[in-house]
C-alpha cells in the first residue's frame, strides 16, 4: 500500500512538471505574436526625455512635450512628424491640446507657459506670474480658461482669450505635478509631492476636498468622463480611484514594481492606463480592478501615457526619447477568454492537491486520473488554437501574473524577516513628518480658541407673540429667546450687558469662526444664548478656557457689586488715599523686604506607586513661589518607567475649572515612547498675563495612554499676584560687587546658549538622478532642532558654496521665524542651476548665525552639477 501512494505522488510531480513546461513554452512563444498585435509603431524625433503628450480631440494628431526644449506634432497613423515648435530655451515640463483643437498650451522651467496656434506654429500669448516650473496644465471643458500647476507649491486659473490671471490658488506645501477639469468645469483637481489630491472650485480660492491616502508622492490625476471618479498615481507604486461626491476610496490598483508616473482614463471611462518607472504600459479594467495586459518595449522610464479619444491607441513617452503608440484594442478582444482560463486553472489545481485525510486512497487515485486527463485535454485545446491570440495572449499573461505573485510572496517574506530585525528609516521619517504636521495643525488650532467680548450693533423691537428680540450683531440679524416677563427689564438694562462668545480657527488654519454667543444680564446673570452652539475643535472639556462671567470677571466665584459691596469699595477708596500719603514710607519697607528676601528653591514633589514614579516641581523666575504679571513659569514633570512595560505615545494633559482668564497655560505633552527603566522629563509652561489678580489656582494633571497604563495624576496649586516681579534695587558693599564681577566671568567662560542641531534629510532634483542638470531645480532638505527649553525666534541660515560660477542660484541668507521648544522646523533650500553651469563638484556650507540667544552647529554638503551636452 505504501509503494502505491508513494508511486501515485511521484506520477503527480512529473504531471506538474509537465504542465509548467507546457505552459511557459506557449508562454514564451506568443510573446512576439502578442507584440506584433498590440504594438503599433515607435515615433523618434527627440534628443532629450518625452515628458508630456496629449492627443488631439479628433485622435488623429499626437503633441509632444520634451527636455529637448521643442514641441513636436505627429501625424497618428501614420507616425509622420509634421512640425516642430521652437522657441524655448528651457525644458518642456507639461502639454495639452484645446479641446476645439485649434491650439496647444505648453510649460517650461523658466516659470512661463506659452499658447499656439496650430496651424501656423505661431506664439499667440505667453503666460507670467510663476515663481518657479511650470509643471502641469489643463485646458477647461469649453476651452476659454487653462489652470496651470507649478514648483511654487501653487496652482493659477488664466483667461486664455486675454491672457489675465483670474486667480491664485494655496493649499498645497510642495511641487503640484498635475491638474485636471471635470467634464462640466466647475472644478478642478490636483496631485502634489506633498502626498495629497486637492478638489477645488473654480468659482472661489478655496479646495473643496483634500484627499488622504497615498504614502508617496501623487504624480498624475484625472476625472472620469462621467465626472463622478479620480483616479490617482503615485510614487508608492499604486493606483486609488476615488469617489468624487465622498472623498472615498473605492479601489487600490497594484501590479507595478517601480514608481507611478502617469495613469489616464479611457474616452467611455471602462479602462485605465498607467505607466512608471517599472518601464512598462499597464491596462486595467475600472470596474473590477483587473489587469488587462502589460505592454513592454521602452527602454527607460515612462513619464506620461493618454488614451486617444477614439478608443483605439494608448501613446507613451519615456526618458528613452521616443513615444511608443499602442493598439489596445485588441487586447480588450482577447481578454473576453480569460474567465474560462481562470476557472480551468483552478479546477486543474483542486485535482492535483494533495490526498484530503477524508479521502479514500481509491478516491486519490481516481481523482489523479482525472488531473491527467484533463492535463491532455487542456494540452490537445490550446496546441488546436496556438495561433489564435485569445488564448495565447491569455497565457502569457497568466504566466506573467504567477511570476509576479511568486515574487512578491518571496518579496514579503524576505520583508517580513527584515521587519523583525529594522525600520525603515526612511518611511518612519515620512510617517513622524506627517504626524508633526497634522499635531502642529491640530495644535494650532486648539491655541486658536479663546473668549471674546462682542458688540451689539442693533436691536430690534421685541415680538411679543414669538417671545424673542432681533439683535444685530458682527452684520448679521440673530434672534435671541427672552421670556416676555423679562423683557422689559433686558431692553431697560441693554447698556449694561455684556456678549461674550468662543473664537477659533477652522480646519483650514485661515478662517475664523465665532460661536456660542451669550448675552449675561447685568443684574439678574442669567444667560441667553443664541446663534451657532457648538464644541471647539480638538478641545476636551477640561481644555477649554475659562467662561468670562463679565468684563470685570476673575474666576466663577466672582458676582457682581451689590449695593453692601459699593458700599465697601468706597471705604477701600477713602483707605487708598490714606495709604498714597504714606507711599514713601511703604516704598522704604519694601527696599527693606526685598533686601531680606532670599531666595525659595522649587520644593519637589512625587507620586510613586509599584509601576511609575512622577516627580514634579513648579518654576518661576522670581523663585518666590508667586507667579507675578507677565512671569512665565514652568511645570517640570519627571517619570521613570519602573514597570517592564514599554509606554507608547503617554499624554500629559494639564487642566483648570478655575483658573483666571489671564492664565495661559500648555493643555499637554506627549512622551513618544517611554522603555522599562527609562526615565524622561516634559515641561509644560504655565504664563501669567498683565490683567491677573492676587488669588490662588488649582491645575489637575491627568495622563493617558492607548493601553491604560497610567501613572498617578495630581492637582497643583499656583499662587498668583497682580504686581509685576520687582526690579527695585538696593545698595551694596564693595564685597558683594565683586562678587557679582567675579559671577560674571564664570558665565562668559561656561557658555550655555542654547545649540540648534541641524542634520540633512535628503537632497532632490527635477531629474530625481542626485545631479543638479543644467536649467534643473534641487532642493536641499534638513531639520533643525530646539534642544532648549524655550520657544527661539527669528533664526538665520547662513549658506556659503565653494567651486562654483554664478550660474547656480540660491538664497545666501533665510530666516526662520520660530522654533518651538523642542521641536524640529524642515527647511529647504532650492538651489537652481543656469543654462551655463559647469560640470563640478559643488562644496556647500550651512551655518545659523550665533547671537546671544543661540549658537549653532555647521554642516557641509557636496551637489554634483553637470552642464548641458
Amino acid at each position: 500500500m505504501y509503494k502505491n501512494y508513494l508511486k501515485i505522488l511521484i506520477i503527480m510531480k512529473i504531471f506538474n512538471i509537465f504542465f509548467i513546461i507546457f505552459f511557459l513554452f506557449f508562454s514564451q512563444k506568443i510573446y512576439s505574436q502578442e507584440e506584433k498585435k498590440e504594438f503599433v509603431r515607435t515615433l523618434k524625433g527627440h534628443t532629450y526625455r518625452v515628458n508630456s503628450v496629449s492627443f488631439s480631440p479628433n485622435g488623429k494628431y499626437i503633441i509632444s512635450g520634451s527636455w529637448d526644449e521643442t514641441l513636436k506634432l505627429w501625424q497618428t497613423e501614420s507616425g509622420e512628424e509634421i512640425r516642430t515648435f521652437k522657441g524655448y530655451e528651457y525644458r518642456v515640463n507639461a502639454v495639452d491640446y484645446s479641446p476645439d483643437g485649434e491650439f496647444v498650451v505648453s510649460g517650461t522651467s523658466d516659470n512661463t507657459f506659452k499658447l499656439w496656434r496650430i496651424q501656423t506654429g505661431e506664439i499667440i500669448r505667453v503666460f507670467k506670474g510663476h515663481k518657479s516650473n511650470i509643471l502641469t496644465l489643463a485646458f477647461s471643458p469649453d476651452g476659454n480658461y487653462i489652470v496651470s500647476g507649478s514648483a511654487d507649491n501653487t496652482l493659477r486659473l488664466w483667461d486664455r482669450r486675454e491672457g489675465k490671471k483670474i486667480k491664485k490658488y494655496k493649499g498645497h506645501s510642495d511641487y503640484v505635478n498635475d491638474v485636471d477639469f471635470s467634464p462640466d468645469g466647475e472644478y478642478f483637481a490636483s496631485a502634489s509631492d506633498d502626498k495629497t489630491i486637492k478638489i477645488w472650485e473654480t468659482s472661489n480660492k478655496y479646495s473643496k476636498r483634500t484627499l488622504y491616502g497615498h504614502k508617496d508622492f501623487v504624480t498624475d490625476v484625472e476625472f472620469s468622463p462621467d465626472g463622478r471618479y479620480l483616479i490617482s498615481a503615485s510614487a508608492d507604486k499604486n493606483l486609488i480611484l476615488w469617489d468624487v461626491d465622498s472623498g472615498d476610496t473605492i479601489r487600490v490598483f497594484r501590479g507595478h514594481t517601480n514608481k507611478i508616473n502617469a495613469v489616464t482614463f479611457s474616452s467611455n471611462g471602462s479602462y485605465i492606463a498607467s505607466a512608471g518607472c517599472d518601464t512598462t504600459v499597464r491596462v486595467w479594467e475600472t470596474e473590477k480592478g483587473r489587469l488587462l495586459g502589460t505592454f513592454t518595449g521602452h527602454q527607460a522610464i515612462i513619464n506620461c501615457v493618454q488614451f486617444s479619444q477614439n478608443g483605439k491607441y494608448v501613446v507613451s513617452g519615456s526618458d528613452d526619447t521616443n513615444l511608443k503608440l499602442w493598439d489596445y484594442s485588441n487586447l480588450l478582444i482577447t481578454y473576453s477568454g480569460y474567465d474560462e482560463k481562470v476557472r480551468y486553472e483552478r479546477d486543474l489545481t483542486d485535482l492535483f492537491a494533495p490526498k484530503d485525510e477524508f479521502e479514500t486512497l481509491e478516491q486519490y487515485e481516481e481523482r489523479l486520473k482525472k488531473a491527467e486527463l484533463f492535463t491532455l485535454e487542456m494540452y490537445e485545446k490550446y496546441r488546436q488554437i496556438e495561433d489564435d491570440s485569445l488564448e495565447l495572449i491569455t497565457l502569457k499573461e497568466q504566466n506573467r501574473l504567477f511570476a509576479e505573485e511568486l515574487a512578491r510572496r518571496k518579496q514579503a517574506e524576505i520583508d517580513s524577516i527584515a521587519d523583525g530585525m529594522r525600520m525603515d528609516e526612511e518611511l518612519t521619517m515620512e510617517i513622524e513628518k506627517a504626524q508633526k504636521e497634522e499635531l502642529s495643525r491640530r495644535e494650532n488650532i486648539k491655541k486658536s480658541f479663546e473668549n471674546i467680548y462682542l458688540k451689539i450693533d442693533e436691536i430690534g423691537y421685541y415680538n411679543a407673540e414669538a417671545q424673542y428680540f432681533p439683535i444685530t450683531i458682527l452684520g448679521k440679524v440673530e434672534y435671541v429667546k427672552v421670556p416676555i416677563e423679562s423683557a422689559r427689564d433686558f431692553k431697560q438694562n441693554l447698556q449694561d450687558v455684556e456678549v461674550i462668545g468662543d473664537k477659533q480657527l477652522l480646519e483650514d488654519c485661515e478662517t475664523f469662526d465665532i460661536f456660542n454667543i451669550k448675552i449675561i444680564h447685568p443684574r439678574t446673570g442669567v444667560t441667553y444664548a443664541f446663534g451657532k452652539q457648538k464644541r471647539p475643535l480638538y478641545l476636551e472639556a477640561g481644555e477649554m478656557a475659562f467662561t468670562l462671567e463679565n468684563e470685570n470677571a476673575t474666576h466663577p466665584d466672582d458676582k457682581w457689586a451689590t449695593d453692601e459691596e459699593e458700599n465697601n469699595s468706597n471705604t477701600i477708596a477713602e483707605n487708598e488715599t490714606d495709604t498714597l500719603e504714606n507711599e514713601t514710607d511703604t516704598l522704604e519697607n519694601e527696599i527693606d523686604t526685598l533686601e531680606n528676601n532670599k531666595k525659595i528653591e522649587a520644593e519637589i514633589l512625587v507620586k510613586e506607586d509599584e509601576l511609575f514614579k512622577v516627580e514634579y516641581k513648579f518654576i518661576e523666575p522670581s523663585m518666590d513661589n508667586i507667579l507675578n504679571a507677565k512671569e512665565e513659569g514652568n511645570l517640570q514633570i519627571t517619570i521613570t518607567n519602573k514597570s517592564e512595560i514599554e509606554l507608547k505615545k503617554l499624554k500629559i494633559k494639564l487642566s483648570s475649572k478655575d483658573a483666571h482668564k489671564a492664565l495661559k497655560y500648555d493643555k499637554s505633552a506627549i512622551f513618544k515612547k517611554l522603555a522599562s527603566g527609562e526615565t524622561d522629563v516634559r515641561i509644560l509652561k504655565i504664563k501669567a498675563g498683565k490683567k491677573i489678580i492676587d488669588g490662588t489656582f488649582n491645575f489637575n494633571v491627568t495622563f493617558e495612554e492607548k493601553d491604560d497604563n497610567l501613572p498617578q495624576g495630581f492637582t497643583l496649586t499656583i499662587t498668583t499676584s497682580e504686581k509685576e516681579a520687582s526690579t527695585i534695587s538696593t545698595s551694596e558693599d564693595e564685597s558683594t560687587k565683586e562678587e557679582d564681577v567675579e559671577i560674571k566671568e564664570e558665565a562668559s567662560k561656561d557658555d550655555k546658549r542654547p545649540v540648534l542641531q541641524m542634520k540633512i534629510v535628503e537632497f532632490i532634483d527635477d531629474g530625481r538622478d542626485n545631479i543638479l542638470n543644467a536649467k534643473e531645480e534641487g532642493k536641499l532638505i534638513l531639520t533643525i532642532k530646539n534642544t532648549s527649553g524655550q520657544d527661539i525666534k527669528k533664526i538665520k541660515l547662513l549658506v556659503e558654496t565653494e567651486n562654483v560660477s554664478k550660474n547656480l542660484k540660491y538664497k545666501s541668507k533665510i530666516t526662520i521665524k520660530k522654533i518651538l521648544t523642542s521641536g524640529n522646523h524642515t527647511e529647504k533650500i532650492a538651489f537652481k542651476a543656469g543654462k551655463k553651469i559647469e560640470t563640478t563638484e559643488v562644496k556647500i556650507k550651512i551655518s545659523i548665525e550665533e547671537n546671544e540667544n543661540h549658537k549653532g552647529e555647521d554642516i557641509e554638503f557636496n551637489i554634483s552639477t553637470k552642464a548641458k551636452e
